[in-house]
C-alpha cells in the first residue's frame, strides 16, 4: 500500500507539471499580436532578460535533431518593421533573427514569429549602439538576436554578407593548378572580388580555357620529386650554418656520393636538389680555407656534377649571395679559383705519402680527422671520375671541373690564379693530369673564349722568366711518355697561340736551346707513326682512327709552330737549315751528336714525299672512305707544306736548293706541283673567312681563315715567279 501510494503521489505531479506546461504554451499561442512599433522618443525596452523565458535546449543526439534542424533552415528571418515619419528613425544594417527553441514536448512544425525590436532615432543613420547588458548568442554577430536591422537606401555591412561559393574559390584559386601557365593572369583579374559585395561575374579571370585535369606522367613526376625531396631533406638540413662542423662535412660527404649513382642523379636534377646543395654550401663560407676538408668535399661535388654538363651550368648560374647578384663572375668559378694554390694539399698528402699521418699532422689534419680524410679519399676513387692509378689532388679536382666548365663564366680576374699554379706544377713536373687541365684552360684563354678583355701582359712579363722554359723543359721530359702525350700536345698548341704575330715570342723560341729540336723531333717522329700505320692493315691494330687522328693534331700544330717562327723571323731561316737531327734519335735533347745526322729542311721534305701517296682511281668513296679520308689529309698537309717550303724558299737561295734538289724530278713539275697544293689549301681558307661575308658573322677563326688565305697567296706569287725565272 505504501509502494502504491508514493507511484500515485509521483503520477500526480507529473501530471500537475504536464498540465502547467500545456496552460504555459497555450497562453503563449493565445497571445494577441505586437503592438506598433514605439515612437522613437521613447525609452527602449530592456531585453537583457528574454531569454528567461525559454525552457533548457534538447541535449544534441548522435543524429542531426529537430532544433537543429530548424537553426539550419531559418538562418536569415525577415522581420516586418513600420517606418517612422521621421527619416532617420530607419536602421541601417539587416539582422538575421534566432530561432526559437522549444522545450520537447512542443510541436516544431510551426515556428514561432520573432519578436519585435524597438527603433532609436539620431540624428544621422547610423547603426545603434546596443545596451552594454545585452547578450550575444552561440553563432557571434552575424547571428545575433540583437543586431540592427537594414533599412533601405543604406550601405550593407560588408561583414555581414556571405559570399558565394563562386567568389570565394576564385578568390582563393581553387580551380587553378598549380603549373598553370595562366596563373599570373588570373591573379591579376582576381582583384575586382576583393570586396565581398562584388558581382561573381566581374571577379572572374579571362584565361583561356585549358582542361584542369593533369596526366598520369604529370602526376608521377610530381610526386617522386616531392617524395624525393622528403627523403633527402635531412641531408640539406646537415648542411645549416646552425649544425656543428662534423654534421656538415657528413651531409656533404654523403651528398656527393649519393651524386655519383645515376638514378639519384636524375631525381636531384629534377628536384633542383643540386642547386640547393651549392646553396647551402655558399652559406658556409666555402673555399676561405677555414676547414680544409670542407672544401675537399666542396671540389668532389663539383667533380660529380661535371659530368653532365645542364647541371654543372644551371649551378654556374646560380648565386644566393646579394654581394654578387649584379657580378659579371660567376660565383662558382670564382669559389673553385680560390682552392686552386692552396698549399700543403691533405688529399694529395694522403695519396702520395706511404705513412701520412705525421705530415698530415703537420699542416693541422687531427686523428679524427685523418679518418674522414680517408673516406672522402675512397669515394673519389669509387666515382672512377679518374683512371685508377690517376694520383688524387684538390687541384686535380678543381681544374678537372674548370676544363668542364663553359669558357663564358671564366673571368680574365683569374688569370694569375691560373699562372701561378702552373707555375709551380709545370716546375714539380709530378702532376701530369692537373698540368694538362692547367694548359687546356691556358689554351682557352689565348683563343679569347674568357669573359672580358684578353691581356697579354701577365704572359709577357712570364716569357722569358720561367713560362717559355717551362713549357719546353716539361714537353721535353714527358715526350717520350705515354701518359705525357696530351701534355705535349697542348703546350704546342700554347706555343702556337703564343707565336702567332708575336715577334718577341718566336725569337725567344728559337733562343732556346732546346726549343727548335724539340719541334724538329716532334715533326719527324710522328711523320714517321703514321707513316708506319698506313702500311699496317686495319684488323691488324686496335683504335687505330683515334690513334692517326692524334699524330696527324700533332703534325699540323709542330708544322704550324714553325710556319709562325718563319713568318715572324727572318733568322728562322738560317737556324732551320742549320740544324742537325736523327729521326730516330731520342736521346739527344738539346743537341743532336749522333753520327750520321741530316738537316731539319731534309727532314720536312722527307714529310713531303711522304705524303703522295697514290689512290686507285677506280675505288669509289662509298666503298671504301678510307683512301679518300687519308687522301684529304695528305692533301691538306702538302698545301701547309707548300707554302712553308715558299716561306723557307724566299729570300734564301740556299734553301732554294736543298729543298728543289731534295724534291727530286723537274724544276717545273716541282714547283707547278707546290702551287697546285698551295691553291687548295688557299681555296681551304677561302671557304673559312667566306663565312664572314655571306653570315654575317665575325670570329676569330674566321679572320685567321682571311690571313691564311693572304699567306697562302703570297706564296703562290713568289712559287709562279720562281718558276717562270
Amino acid at each position: 500500500m505504501r509502494k502504491y501510494g508514493r507511484q500515485h503521489a509521483q503520477a500526480t505531479k507529473r501530471k500537475a507539471g504536464y498540465d502547467t506546461e500545456s496552460d504555459e504554451e497555450s497562453r503563449k499561442r493565445s497571445k494577441p499580436a505586437p503592438a506598433p512599433l514605439p515612437s522613437p522618443t521613447k525609452i527602449p525596452r530592456d531585453l537583457s532578460q528574454i531569454f528567461d523565458e525559454l525552457t533548457a535546449p534538447v541535449s544534441p543526439s548522435a543524429s542531426p535533431g529537430k532544433v537543429a534542424k530548424r537553426m539550419l533552415g531559418r538562418s536569415k528571418t525577415e522581420s516586418s518593421i513600420e517606418s517612422g515619419d521621421s527619416p532617420s528613425s530607419s536602421l541601417s544594417t539587416r539582422t538575421p533573427s534566432l530561432p526559437t527553441i522549444l522545450s520537447p514536448s512542443a510541436s516544431v512544425s510551426r515556428p514561432a514569429p520573432p519578436l519585435p525590436l524597438p527603433t532609436l532615432s539620431f540624428s544621422q543613420p547610423s547603426t545603434p549602439k546596443r545596451s552594454s547588458s545585452s547578450k550575444r548568442t552561440y553563432a557571434g554577430k552575424s547571428r545575433s538576436f540583437l543586431v540592427a536591422l537594414p533599412v533601405e537606401g543604406t550601405t550593407e555591412d560588408p561583414t555581414l554578407t556571405r559570399e558565394s561559393y563562386s567568389v570565394l574559390r576564385e578568390r582563393w584559386g581553387i580551380d587553378i593548378s598549380e603549373d598553370d601557365p595562366f596563373s599570373s593572369v588570373a591573379s591579376a583579374s582576381n582583384s575586382n572580388v576583393s570586396t565581398p559585395s562584388a558581382s561573381p561575374k566581374k571577379g572572374k579571370s579571362r584565361r583561356p580555357a585549358i582542361n584542369p585535369l593533369k596526366s598520369q606522367s604529370e602526376l608521377k613526376h610530381k610526386g617522386e620529386t616531392q617524395r624525393f625531396l622528403d627523403e633527402v631533406g635531412y641531408l640539406l638540413e646537415g648542411m645549416d650554418t646552425d649544425a656543428g662542423a662534423g654534421l656538415r662535412r657528413t651531409s656533404a660527404l654523403d651528398i656527393a656520393n649519393h651524386l655519383g649513382d645515376v638514378e639519384f642523379s636524375r631525381k636531384a636534377k629534377a628536384a633542383d636538389f643540386i642547386g640547393q646543395t651549392w646553396d647551402a654550401f655558399m652559406e658556409t663560407d666555402i673555399g676561405t680555407g677555414a676547414d680544409k676538408l670542407y672544401d675537399i668535399i666542396f671540389t668532389f661535388f663539383a667533380a660529380v656534377i661535371s659530368r653532365d654538363a645542364t647541371s654543372l651550368t644551371d649551378v654556374a648560374r646560380r648565386s644566393n649571395l646579394p654581394s654578387t647578384s649584379d657580378s659579371s663572375d660567376s660565383q662558382f668559378s670564382a669559389t673553385l679559383f680560390s682552392l686552386l694554390n692552396r698549399s700543403n694539399d691533405p688529399l694529395e698528402i694522403l695519396d702520395s705519402e706511404k705513412l701520412p699521418d705525421g705530415p698530415l699532422r703537420k699542416i693541422g689534419i687531427k686523428k679524427n680527422d685523418s679518418t674522414l680524410l680517408k673516406s672522402i679519399h675512397s669515394s673519389i676513387r669509387k666515382t672512377s671520375l679518374f683512371p685508377r692509378h690517376t694520383p688524387l689532388s684538390t687541384h686535380l679536382l678543381v681544374t678537372h671541373t674548370l676544363c668542364a666548365l663553359p669558357p663564358t663564366f671564366l673571368s680574365t680576374t683569374h688569370l694569375p690564379s691560373l699562372l701561378d699554379s702552373l707555375r709551380s706544377h709545370l716546375h714539380s713536373r709530378k702532376d701530369i693530369d692537373t698540368t694538362r687541365n692547367l694548359l687546356r684552360l691556358l689554351d682557352s684563354y689565348l683563343l679569347g673564349q674568357w669573359r672580358d678583355d684578353q691581356s697579354r701582359e701577365l704572359l709577357d712579363d712570364a716569357r722569358g722568366e720561367w713560362l717559355l722554359p717551362g713549357l719546353v723543359s716539361f714537353a721535353v721530359k714527358n715526350e717520350t711518355a705515354l701518359q705525357g702525350e696530351d701534355c705535349m700536345d697542348m703546350i704546342l698548341r700554347v706555343l702556337v697561340s703564343l707565336t702567332h704575330g708575336d715577334e718577341k715570342w718566336c725569337g725567344q723560341v728559337l733562343k732556346h736551346e732546346a726549343g727548335p729540336l724539340f719541334v724538329m723531333r716532334t715533326i719527324a717522329r710522328a711523320d714517321s707513326l703514321r707513316h708506319e700505320k698506313a702500311k699496317v692493315k686495319r684488323e691488324e691494330e686496335s683504335n687505330i682512327e683515334e690513334a692517326d687522328a692524334r699524330l696527324l693534331d700533332r703534325l699540323c700544330l709542330a708544322l704550324a709552330l714553325f710556319t709562325n717562327l718563319v713568318q715572324e723571323v727572318h733568322e728562322a731561316k738560317d737556324v732551320l737549315r742549320d740544324l742537325l737531327l736523327d729521326p730516330s734519335c731520342t736521346a739527344c735533347l738539346t743537341r743532336c751528336t749522333c753520327s750520321q745526322p741530316t738537316s731539319a729542311l731534309n727532314v720536312l721534305v722527307q714529310v713531303y714525299l711522304h705524303q703522295l701517296l697514290p689512290v686507285d682511281p677506280q675505288v669509289k668513296p662509298e666503298l671504301d672512305p678510307e683512301p679518300f679520308a687519308a687522301s684529304a689529309d695528305a692533301s691538306f698537309l702538302l698545301g701547309h707544306l707548300s707554302v712553308l717550303f715558299g716561306l723557307l724558299m724566299k729570300g734564301s737561295e740556299d734553301n732554294q736548293m736543298i729543298i728543289l734538289d731534295r724534291l727530286g724530278g723537274q724544276r717545273r713539275e716541282r714547283i707547278d706541283g707546290m702551287v697546285e697544293n698551295a691553291a687548295e689549301l688557299a681555296a681551304f681558307y677561302a671557304v673559312i673567312s667566306g663565312r664572314d661575308q655571306t653570315e654575317g658573322l665575325e670570329s676569330r677563326i674566321e679572320r685567321e681563315g682571311s690571313k691564311g688565305e693572304d699567306v697562302a697567296k703570297d706564296v703562290i706569287k713568289f712559287l709562279m715567279e720562281l718558276r717562270n725565272s
